[in-house]
This record gives C-alpha cells, sequence and structure tokens, in this order.
C-alpha cells in the first residue's frame, strides 16, 4: 500500500494518514529566500502483515502451535485443522481466519483482533462462557458452513465486539449468552444459514 501528499506551498503541519502521522518541519537557515519550501512530496508506504498458520493443537500464546512464530498485532493468524485455546487476556493478531478446525476462547479470557478483521471461513469459533473476542478495526464474515458460538450453557457472559463494524454471516451463529450485549457491531447482514 502506498500513500503519498504533494503541496505546492510550505505544509508547516500535519497529515493524518489512517493511524499514521507525519510531521513536516522546516528550519529557518540561510537567507530568507532560500527557507521557502514550494513543493515536495512524501510517500510512505506500509507493508502487508505476516501470516502465521497452526500447526498444531495448542495454546495461541505457544510458539509450537504456529509456523511462523505467535501471533501479534503485526500477523494474520490463520487456524487451518487444528484446535487452538485462547488461554490469557493478552493475546492478539492483526487478522484472524479460521479455515478450519477450532479456536476456543476460554472462560474469562480475551482475544484481540486488530484492523484486518475476522474471517471465519470454515470449521468453528467458541466464545466459552465469559471468553471476549474484541475485533477493533476490521469487519467479521463467517462463511456458509462455519460457525461462530457466544457463549455455552446460557451460563455466564461471552461478548463478541466489533463496535463500528459490519457482521456478516452465511453460516451459522448461536447466542448462548445469558448477558447482555452479546454481539456489539454496526450492522448485521445475514445472508443465509441462521442467526439463534
Amino acid at each position: 500500500v502506498e500513500y503519498w501528499e504533494e503541496w505546492t506551498a510550505a505544509p508547516g503541519g500535519t497529515w493524518n494518514v489512517n493511524s499514521l502521522m507525519i510531521r513536516v518541519t522546516h528550519s529557518n537557515s540561510g537567507p530568507a529566500a532560500a527557507n521557502n519550501i514550494t513543493a515536495g512530496r512524501i510517500v510512505v508506504t506500509h507493508a502487508a502483515p505476516a501470516t502465521t498458520t497452526s500447526i498444531a493443537n495448542g495454546n495461541w500464546n505457544a510458539a509450537g502451535t504456529w509456523n511462523n512464530g505467535v501471533p501479534d498485532l503485526t500477523k494474520v493468524a490463520v487456524v487451518d485443522g487444528e484446535t487452538v485455546t485462547v488461554s490469557t487476556t493478552t493475546d492478539t493478531g492483526y487478522q484472524l481466519t479460521v479455515s478450519s478446525g477450532t479456536l476456543t476462547i476460554s472462560d474469562t479470557q480475551l482475544l484481540t483482533i486488530g484492523e484486518g478483521g475476522v474471517q471465519i471461513n470454515g470449521g468453528t469459533v467458541t466464545l466459552d462462557l465469559r471468553g471476549d473476542l474484541t475485533c477493533t478495526g476490521g469487519d467479521t464474515t463467517v462463511a456458509s458452513g462455519a460457525t461462530l458460538n457466544i457463549g455455552s450453557n446460557n451460563v455466564k457472559e461471552a461478548i463478541y465486539t466489533a463496535t463500528g463494524r459490519t457482521f456478516t454471516s452465511a453460516g451459522t451463529v448461536v447466542i448462548n449468552s445469558s448477558g447482555a450485549p452479546a454481539l456489539t457491531c454496526a450492522t448485521i447482514n445475514c445472508t443465509a444459514g441462521s442467526v439463534t
């Protein structure tokens, strides 16, 4: 991704590019005629996030569960056929993709996903009892054949939060949480499947 900004007079200010801030300053030294910026260009590049894919059953924060290190806010985490368990409140990822297998967020634990959002393309994601999933930047998609369980057995509060984002499902979404709100987002689109 490349972003560029051009100007025809001294900017003397700040541009905001999503969450990146660029500040251009000019120091006045030398003859007055040489101190004016009359044209310029700033180029900012953003590298695509790395991907790490599950290779063994295990905890989210265990290096042996992944082929490219433990997910963090700079990595896309792909659960692909294994059972991965979130067992802390500090686990993160740039994007979550569940191709197959199972992701379980244990009781009272939290998984925070950043700008890449959540894609449940197959398999099952379960927020167990009071397990929470927070998506801070991207949208959520539950594909046909995939399942998202929010809570289990109507016992406690499990919360899926994607404030200001879009939640789209063609799969199965089951809300078993006795607490409210169990699902928070800006827009819910149910294109097929079911939400119960």
